[in-house]
């Protein structure tokens, strides 16, 4: 079967990219990053400073800005529980990207059968899934190379000339410390529509989006 590439615009994609590049893993016959409308702005910038160099055109799958809830009421993202503090897990990859993705692969591209490829390392091996189709097979070759992250960013620096940016949504409860004075100080109109997000969530779901006492980076850099 061809090879679909999931381009998430982080380490791991750009790393296999580049490994593209330099001959330890063969091209992706397609690759595509689905625009989720809540990317961090740096994820964009880096694309476009280095489309040119990617060894496979990248087809960006536009959507209308997806909803935050489920039509069951859960909220999407996830976060962090306002009595016990559990980390409470998202599923806004699975229909922000995965279900978009293969809607498109099927209604635009015509495609019904292919191996899956994920920039996923070695290093987070966990998040390894077996595709729901029968006729897709996820596969995942930096962990089956036993590439690790930091095998990914010092290829993507080799052939790119930078470190890429960690991908992840603005509003994104799985982000750390770094990731969140980055959003403050950087992007503070994204933001301030974080903290409206996070109202929502505490007022709807009894969750917010920050770890730490319910503020970002520990209270830090809270503005």
């Amino acid at each position: 079967m061809i090879d679909i590439l999931s381009f998430g615009g982080g380490v791991g994609s750009w790393g296999y990219a580049a490994l593209v590049v330099q001959g330890r893993i063969r091209a992706p016959w397609l690759a595509a990053i689905v625009d989720t409308g809540r990317e961090c702005p740096s994820t964009w910038d880096y694309i476009e400073r280095h489309k040119g160099k990617l060894p496979f055109e990248l087809h960006v799958i536009k959507q209308p800005l997806p909803a935050l809830w489920s039509g069951g009421g859960s909220f999407l993202p996830g976060g962090y529980d306002l009595e016990g503090g559990a980390f409470l897990r998202g599923f806004c990859s699975s229909h922000w990207k995965r279900d978009v993705m293969r809607r498109w692969l099927v209604k635009r591209m015509g495609i019904t059968a292919y191996n899956l490829a994920f920039g996923i390392h070695a290093d987070e091996w966990q998040r390894m899934t077996t595709a729901r189709q029968k006729t897709v097979d996820n596969v995942y070759p930096l962990v089956d190379l036993n590439v690790t992250r930091a095998d990914c960013a010092q290829a993507a620096i080799e052939v790119f000339g930078e470190l890429p940016p960690r991908s992840r949504c603005w509003m994104c409860p799985g982000q750390n410390a770094e990731d969140w004075s980055e959003v403050v100080n950087a992007f503070p109109a994204l933001y301030a529509q974080a903290m409206r997000i996070d109202t929502e969530a505490r007022k709807g779901a009894n969750i917010t989006l920050f770890g730490n006492g319910g503020l970002p980076c520990g209270g830090e850099c809270y503005v």
